[in-house]
């Protein structure tokens, strides 16, 4: 997937990761026991610092293994949809959380891929979007920059909002924190198209991933 722009992460300094690609999974709250999240939790930090302590040669390959084996072991528990709700199962919820994906298409990234699961999303998105591209400074500090965590707050924020209006409900709809990941080539991104495409497939939801009906892809 080639890219037609370049971005240069050392003139926006008060953002390290600016312009970064990002792959995030949001899940319903209670979509996985909170024991079982610690688990995870706790199993992952272990295996991080113990890579971190060795530093082998391929650190950097390993780090990007471990974290899609732990992003698989989330998605075993959310695809067996064994505990919590399945809210985005209904067209309508997922239509509203579609909408907020697209409403900051354009103004804050690119929106590469997305499928809404019955109790989780996945998507990825390009910030290098927001990042100007003129040749400037390089002490320039692009105050505007608005992050991956603001712009989940958004989207967290007003789809729980709406959706929770539509099910005439209250309380928490997502879970509070979410997975995300910096991909840093072009070997990563399709890797992670790959996978948000197949998710409904390895689910048993569909057997084409273009029969799924929350499914995105950026074409052109």
């Amino acid at each position: 997937m080639k890219k037609a722009y370049k971005y240069t992460k050392r003139r926006l300094p008060r953002h390290l990761n600016a312009g970064s690609i990002y792959f995030v999974t949001v899940m319903l709250k209670g979509a996985i026991p909170k024991s079982a999240i610690d688990k995870l939790k706790a199993e992952y930090q272990e295996k991080v610092r113990l890579l971190e302590l060795t530093q082998p040669k391929d650190f950097k390959l390993r780090m990007a293994v471990l974290q899609q084996e732990h992003l698989k072991k989330y998605d075993q528990y959310l695809d067996q949809v064994l505990y919590g709700p399945t809210y985005l199962a209904k067209a309508e919820i997922a239509e509203i959380v579609k909408e907020q994906f697209h409403r900051f298409e354009g103004e804050f990234y690119d929106l590469l891929a997305y499928t809404i699961m019955p109790n989780h999303f996945h998507f990825l998105i390009d910030t290098s979007i927001q990042v100007v591209t003129q040749e400037v400074d390089p002490e320039y500090i692009q105050e505007d920059y608005t992050d991956l965590s603001e712009i989940m707050r958004r989207i967290k924020g007003a789809s729980a909002r709406y959706a929770n209006l539509a099910l005439d409900r209250k309380g928490n709809f997502w879970q509070h924190e979410f997975f995300d990941r910096i991909i840093r080539s072009e070997k990563g991104e399709q890797f992670c198209v790959n996978y948000i495409l197949n998710n409904p497939v390895k689910a048993g939801l569909v057997e084409k991933w273009e029969d799924f009906p929350h499914t995105f892809i950026k074409t052109s």
